[in-house]
């Protein structure tokens, strides 16, 4: 999913506490992402839903690299974020697009 970002993350979650880091690479990305029942690709729509609504742009950002690199297409994920408008409200879906035009657009 973060591919050569890979390393980094892990940096950044152990610098945050060795505990949670251990924590979110068992739980999270071992126990959670690796359930059966849904696709990478949708789980990685899920989360860019999520994180939109939260307005986490550095974790939103990580996400849409990883929806596309789990063969999301740029138009389901602009469907996604265009499926939470309502809920999350124009601000934040069009800053979330922005965001997702970076990575989607050639």
């Amino acid at each position: 999913m973060y591919a050569d970002h890979a390393p980094r993350v892990r940096v950044l979650l152990t610098d945050a506490h060795p505990d949670f880091a251990r924590w979110i690479l068992g739980h999270a990305y071992g126990r959670v992402l690796t359930r059966p029942g849904l696709s990478a690709a949708q789980r990685e729509l899920l989360a860019v839903a999520a994180l939109a609504a939260l307005g986490q742009e550095r974790q939103l950002a990580s996400h849409l690299r990883g929806a596309l690199r789990c063969g999301a297409t740029p138009a389901a994920i602009t469907a996604t974020l265009e499926s939470v408008r309502a809920i999350v409200g124009p601000e934040r879906c069009d800053a979330a697009l922005a965001l997702a035009a970076r990575f989607t657009t050639p």
